[in-house]
């Protein structure tokens, strides 16, 4: 995938979110939307390389979080 590519498909999934969460009238399906946002995951992975960052939080916290947190106490 190009960048311009990649780029379209930003702005194609801004304008979902924008019907959705704003105007609340989606003009896709859940799944479809589920699918191009797949899509642009795999496209930045291509380019950029390494994980993205909903395949890093899918595994739990990101490592630097957990090495910034590690010595935290809860509040109570």
């Amino acid at each position: 995938m190009t960048l311009k590519e990649l780029q379209e498909l930003k702005k194609e999934l801004t304008r979902h979110d924008y019907r959705y969460y704003i105007l609340f009238r989606p003009t896709i399906t859940d799944l479809n939307y589920d699918m191009l946002y797949e899509e642009y995951e795999a496209g930045l992975k291509e380019l950029v390389g390494g994980d993205t960052i909903s395949q890093e939080m899918e595994s739990g916290y990101p490592e630097w979080v957990k090495r910034e947190f590690k010595d935290c106490k809860p509040l109570t």
